[in-house]
């Protein structure tokens, strides 16, 4: 649940913006400079959505957790 919106973020910051520390040569452009393909695009929203729904599922579970109590 903690990790999941974090993840989405950094996943999101390092291929559309940029890396924080740039060590990894022609992967320091983003997307856009790059341009990839859809299979990369796809990649990157899923993961982003899994990240979101991972959070929500796991905020969801503690507050049934807490509600039983």
């Amino acid at each position: 649940m903690i990790n999941g919106l974090p993840v989405g973020a950094a996943f999101s910051e390092v291929h559309l913006w940029r890396p924080s520390i740039p060590v990894w040569g022609i992967w320091n452009d983003n997307f856009f400079i790059l341009g990839v393909d859809w299979i990369s695009w796809t990649i990157l929203a899923l993961t982003v959505l899994v990240g979101a729904l991972v959070s929500a599922a796991g905020a969801y579970a503690l507050g049934l957790q807490w509600a039983e109590r």
